[in-house]
């Protein structure tokens, strides 16, 4: 089994300065996961992304980037 590369979109950072990438992969039974790089030297230092998902409806499934500070 294998991951394939499937799309990759360039989003601006949290500084606006750089980008971060969002690149999803799809494996041979169609499950999907997705990749967050931070591609900013300023937002890396500072910065963790992190995927939260949607719980409830009418949202369910739905994802949302939250940018957490590095302690």
């Amino acid at each position: 089994m294998s991951w394939e590369e499937m799309s990759s979109k360039k989003y601006p950072c949290k500084c606006g300065k750089g980008f971060f990438t969002e690149t999803t992969y799809m494996d041979d039974w169609n499950r999907i996961t997705e990749e967050h790089t931070i591609n900013c030297e300023e937002c890396n230092e500072k910065y963790n992304i992190t995927v939260k998902n949607a719980e409830h409806k009418p949202k369910h499934g739905d994802t949302k980037i939250v940018w957490e500070e590095k302690i």
